[in-house]
């Protein structure tokens, strides 16, 4: 991971892909959002750009929110080192919020604060219709702060449709634009990742991968970061309890849940008589059922099971039946919501077994993707 002189995160490496898309994503408190404030302030001091500020609900930009968002920029000295080098007359700085708008107030002794420039502006993905009727003639990039939700029910429908709107409202024709999607590693089916065909499962904690995208070529760099070096031992003694949730925290691992998992022998012993293979464009489990109202949910074609008398149906996410061994799993029809029926029982009664935590994980984002 790229370290700034004080030892936390520096975007300085990915900024050198060169991608108009930007992903940051990791543990908690190396410093990801604050690198965002850092190119925020520096780039309107030394190149007179602003941002518009997107996050995804109304809720999330509400005047007390943002008013907090460039605290602890300001507490620590760091607003006033960069902007006393374009407004040397002033002892101070301060960053205000109103009326979807960011402004820069310099503070003398004695004096009222005094209005300098307007930095930026905040919307939502629920509300980016209300930048419409505005002008965006110096902002160079839209900053997409909480990409990903621990709470899943909180995203929207077609998120990507509604960022490139607001990328559409604010960039016009500026070709040096670029968007940043900033979050903390919680959702490995995040939908916004996969509406750009990102499958972001198998690349590596503290790396950079540029993925190409859409038919002009789209360059999405993503780095995965890992937790700060300058977590104290200290620190970490909070989140040593075992639960793999805290790997996310401290190291930027994919936050998942424990699940119930089986051994090898359990599967080995079991008597299989059908397979549903779940089917999505990201996910591909394998959901054996057993005589006795087991349900063993593989990421892989069980080992040996060409062996057993097993038939195997495919549900797909949608909602059309694609040919007779593969339907839909909304397809309404009367033998898959039977099935759908034994998968939900099995899970209620405790019947449900994985082969890790991240299957586990991989079944309940393809039971959200497929429910929608």
């Amino acid at each position: 991971m790229p370290l700034n002189k004080d030892g936390w995160y520096d975007r300085k490496e990915i900024e050198k892909t060169g991608a108009n898309w930007v992903a940051i994503l990791g543990a908690r408190g190396p410093g990801k959002s604050w690198q965002m404030k850092d190119k925020w302030i520096s780039d309107f001091v030394y190149k007179g750009t602003t941002k518009v500020f997107v996050r995804r609900q109304k809720g999330d930009v509400t005047s007390s929110k943002m008013n907090q968002y460039f605290n602890d920029f300001v507490t620590k000295g760091n607003l006033r080192t960069y902007c006393s080098k374009k407004y040397p007359d002033y002892d101070d700085f301060t960053i205000e919020f109103k009326t979807m708008t960011f402004s820069l107030f310099g503070h003398r002794e004695g004096e009222k604060p005094i209005k300098l420039a307007d930095i930026g502006w905040a919307t939502s993905l629920s509300t980016g219709r209300d930048i419409k009727s505005l002008s965006f003639p110096t902002t160079d990039a839209v900053i997409f702060e909480e990409v990903m939700e621990e709470d899943k029910s909180k995203y929207l429908d077609n998120e990507l449709s509604k960022l490139q709107q607001i990328v559409s409202t604010v960039r016009r024709n500026r070709s040096d634009f670029k968007v940043y999607m900033i979050a903390n590693t919680l959702d490995r089916e995040c939908p916004i990742f996969h509406e750009m065909g990102l499958d972001l499962k198998k690349q590596p904690i503290n790396t950079i991968q540029s993925y190409t995208a859409g038919s002009r070529g789209n360059t999405i760099a993503v780095e995965l970061v890992e937790g700060s070096p300058n977590n104290s031992e200290e620190t970490e003694k909070f989140f040593d309890f075992g639960n793999v949730r805290e790997r996310m925290i401290v190291k930027g691992e994919w936050a998942i849940d424990e699940c119930q998992c089986f051994k090898d022998e359990d599967l080995y012993n079991a008597s299989l008589r059908d397979c549903v293979i779940l089917d999505s464009p990201y996910i591909r489990l394998y959901c054996y059922f057993s005589t006795d109202g087991k349900v063993f949910v593989l990421d892989r074609r069980a080992p040996g099971s060409t062996d057993y008398d097993v038939t195997y149906l495919t549900l797909t996410t949608g909602n059309t039946v694609v040919n007779r061994n593969t339907f839909a799993w909304i397809s309404g029809l009367k033998q898959i919501d039977a099935i759908k029926k034994v998968l939900l029982i099995a899970e209620l009664n405790g019947f449900m077994y994985f082969d890790s935590n991240e299957t586990g994980d991989s079944y309940q984002n393809f039971l959200r993707m497929a429910n929608k």
